[in-house]
Protein backbone atom coordinates (compact mmCIF):
# COMPACT_ATOMS: atom_id res chain seq x y z
CA UNK A 1 0.00 0.00 0.00
CA UNK A 2 3.04 2.24 0.55
CA UNK A 3 3.62 2.72 -3.38
CA UNK A 4 0.06 4.00 -3.98
CA UNK A 5 0.65 6.57 -0.93
CA UNK A 6 4.14 7.49 -2.88
CA UNK A 7 2.10 7.35 -5.99
CA UNK A 8 -0.82 9.99 -4.41
CA UNK A 9 2.07 11.85 -2.91
CA UNK A 10 3.83 12.42 -6.03
CA UNK A 11 0.63 13.81 -8.03
CA UNK A 12 -0.01 15.92 -5.44
CA UNK A 13 2.86 17.95 -5.72
CA UNK A 14 2.91 17.51 -9.92
CA UNK A 15 -0.48 19.34 -9.12
CA UNK A 16 1.00 21.72 -6.68
CA UNK A 17 4.14 22.71 -9.16
CA UNK A 18 2.12 22.84 -12.41
CA UNK A 19 -0.34 25.21 -10.48
CA UNK A 20 2.78 27.44 -9.71
CA UNK A 21 3.57 27.07 -13.22
CA UNK A 22 0.58 28.68 -14.31
CA UNK A 23 0.94 31.77 -11.77
CA UNK A 24 4.47 31.90 -12.48
CA UNK A 25 3.66 32.05 -16.77
CA UNK A 26 0.89 34.84 -15.79
CA UNK A 27 3.25 37.18 -14.00
CA UNK A 28 5.78 36.66 -16.50
CA UNK A 29 3.22 37.81 -18.98
CA UNK A 30 2.14 41.31 -17.42
CA UNK A 31 6.05 42.01 -16.32
CA UNK A 32 8.39 44.51 -18.87
CA UNK A 33 11.56 44.95 -16.70
CA UNK A 34 14.11 42.28 -18.01
CA UNK A 35 15.65 41.21 -15.37
CA UNK A 36 12.75 40.35 -13.74
CA UNK A 37 11.60 38.62 -16.98
CA UNK A 38 14.64 37.07 -16.82
CA UNK A 39 14.32 35.71 -12.59
CA UNK A 40 10.89 34.55 -13.90
CA UNK A 41 12.05 32.56 -16.22
CA UNK A 42 14.48 31.00 -14.78
CA UNK A 43 12.32 29.47 -11.62
CA UNK A 44 9.59 28.30 -14.23
CA UNK A 45 12.72 26.61 -15.74
CA UNK A 46 13.43 25.01 -12.48
CA UNK A 47 9.63 23.79 -12.34
CA UNK A 48 9.70 22.71 -15.51
CA UNK A 49 12.81 20.18 -15.18
CA UNK A 50 11.15 19.52 -11.91
CA UNK A 51 8.08 18.32 -12.80
CA UNK A 52 9.64 16.02 -15.78
CA UNK A 53 11.68 14.10 -12.51
CA UNK A 54 8.38 13.92 -10.78
CA UNK A 55 7.06 12.74 -13.67
CA UNK A 56 9.48 9.95 -14.28
CA UNK A 57 8.94 8.74 -10.77
CA UNK A 58 5.72 8.64 -10.85
CA UNK A 59 6.35 6.54 -14.30
CA UNK A 60 8.38 4.33 -12.11
CA UNK A 61 6.15 3.75 -9.24
CA UNK A 62 3.15 2.77 -11.57
CA UNK A 63 5.56 -0.22 -12.68
CA UNK A 64 6.17 -1.19 -9.20
CA UNK A 65 2.58 -1.17 -8.49
CA UNK A 66 1.69 -3.22 -11.45
CA UNK A 67 4.37 -5.86 -10.81
CA UNK A 68 2.80 -6.10 -7.91
CA UNK A 69 -0.34 -6.22 -8.75
CA UNK A 70 1.03 -9.48 -11.08
CA UNK A 71 2.88 -10.90 -8.03
CA UNK A 72 -0.35 -10.78 -5.90
CA UNK A 73 -2.61 -12.09 -8.66
CA UNK A 74 -0.07 -15.04 -9.11
CA UNK A 75 -0.03 -15.64 -6.08
CA UNK A 76 -3.83 -15.64 -5.41
CA UNK A 77 -4.18 -18.22 -8.69
CA UNK A 78 -1.54 -20.16 -7.53
CA UNK A 79 -3.52 -21.15 -3.80
CA UNK A 80 -6.69 -21.28 -5.55
CA UNK A 81 -5.03 -24.29 -7.79
CA UNK A 82 -3.51 -25.83 -4.67
CA UNK A 83 -6.74 -25.68 -3.32
CA UNK A 84 -8.68 -27.12 -5.95
CA UNK A 85 -5.65 -29.75 -6.59
CA UNK A 86 -6.40 -30.70 -2.69
CA UNK A 87 -10.01 -30.89 -2.39
CA UNK A 88 -10.59 -33.49 -5.49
Amino acid sequence: MSIMKEIEKKEAVLRLQLHKLELLQSKLDRVVIPEDRCAFEKEINNIKDYLIQIDKELKVLHQKNRKMFLFALAIFIIVILIIIFFKS
